[in-house]
């Protein structure tokens, strides 16, 4: 699970028919989950996004993490 922060409206839908569950979707979602990756996304994407290094960023139950923003 990824997590974000941005703000804007969130348009939401019911999937499926016998395990419902909710969907997120739009440009504030779409938006905030690509603010920040860690190293191993970093490491996978760096020829096709455009990152600026934060440095290490403390992460609660991991320590210090190798963070970017994502431009």
């Amino acid at each position: 699970m990824g997590i974000g922060i941005y703000s804007g409206p969130i348009p939401t839908r019911v999937v499926g028919k016998n395990k419902i569950t909710y969907d997120l979707f739009g440009d504030a979602v779409n938006t905030a989950s690509r603010i920040n990756i860690s190293a191993f996304p970093y490491y996978l994407l760096k020829d096709q996004l455009a990152c600026e290094y934060r440095g290490k960023i403390k992460a609660k139950s991991k320590g210090k993490l190798d963070k970017n923003f994502v431009s």
